[in-house]
């Protein structure tokens, strides 16, 4: 069964940008059906779809309206404990203290862990080598 990495984040055009970069970096590996790629605008559309096959690997925004990326880490734990390690943030409110509180504490808490935004092609492709292929 492919391994399968959800991008999630509420503005389109940096969600199918991240996605179409992994895309790319995976091609022969989506190609294969040993990954597949695909995206959600918010939380509740991860869980949802999480419900179905649980991703292997999540990029999360952190700030997003309703329901923040760090809030649905939390609801994703619930419903999917082993697969917090899988969750990774991106933010571009690194420099917010509350935010850095709160992210290291999903990280101690069992996330991947967190970059800011905007990040680089080569940054996706060290996280998803990390999670996705050196188990």
């Amino acid at each position: 069964m492919a391994k399968l990495v959800i991008v999630v984040d509420n503005v389109a055009a940096v969600r199918d940008t991240l996605c179409e970069a992994l895309r790319t970096i995976y091609e022969d590996r989506i190609r294969s059906g040993e990954l597949a790629v695909e995206g959600v605008p918010d939380g509740p559309s991860l869980l949802a779809r999480s419900a179905a096959k649980v991703p292997d690997l999540v990029f999360m925004d952190v700030d997003m309206p309703d329901v923040d990326g760090i809030d649905t880490f939390y609801r994703f734990k619930q419903q999917f404990p082993a697969a917090t390690r899988g969750v990774f943030f991106l933010t571009g409110l690194a420099g917010v203290p509350s935010t850095n509180q709160r992210l290291e504490q999903a990280v101690m808490d069992g996330a991947g862990g967190f970059m800011s935004k905007p990040t680089s092609a080569a940054s996706l492709h060290a996280v998803a080598e990390r999670i996705l292929f050196s188990r």
